[in-house]
């Protein structure tokens, strides 16, 4: 009688967890602006990558790769933001992050070229001690000339005409090769 119970609790445990790791995959949405897609993949990223787990900022990378397919990471920051003299609220800039979204937590930011800094950005780096303005008056050159061939992440492969419709694939080094892959997007 008790092995029946188990086995019972267990089938209830087993359909409460289905349940519950199902329904994140339901919020995704299929069209949209850039920021629909970004938000899906970071929904992806949360429910299915072990580096979200274990760390609580990251730096989001878009990539137009062609009329159908738009390549989108997530990475592990190697280090924190260091602003120039230039990176003021209202300016632009290519490097500096101007966009973000927390989710669960976890702070996701990336640079929207046509999206000037603001203070709600300044102010959520420093929320998430992920800013460091010691390096201000060093010169920009100095500041972005730092690369990091050890970082981790997921890159995923979106077709732009169907949202749901995306691969994705692992990466541990920046330097490391890996194969587009296949997705049919027509």
């Amino acid at each position: 009688m008790k092995i029946n119970k188990l086995i019972f609790l267990f089938f209830i445990f087993l359909l409460l967890v289905s349940c519950s790791t199902s329904r994140w995959n339901e919020s995704l949405v299929s069209t949209g602006n850039m920021d629909v897609v970004v938000e899906n993949v970071i929904i992806d990223f949360i429910h299915t990558a072990k580096l979200a787990k274990n760390n609580s900022v990251f730096n989001v990378s878009l990539i137009d790769i062609d009329q159908d397919i738009l390549m989108i990471g997530i990475t592990i920051p190697s280090d924190v933001i260091h602003p120039s003299c230039k990176n003021k609220v209202g300016t632009y800039d290519d490097v500096f992050p101007t966009q973000f979204i927390i989710k669960e937590n976890k702070l996701f930011y990336w640079n929207d070229s046509t999206v000037a800094i603001t203070q709600e950005i300044i102010d959520v780096l420093k929320r998430y001690n992920h800013i460091d303005f010691s390096w201000v008056d060093l010169p920009y050159e100095m500041i972005y000339g730092v690369h990091d061939d050890g970082i981790e992440g997921i890159v995923y492969f979106i077709c732009k005409k169907n949202y749901n419709n995306y691969k994705k694939t692992g990466i541990s080094n920046i330097a490391k090769q890996y194969i587009n892959p296949k997705l049919k997007c027509h």
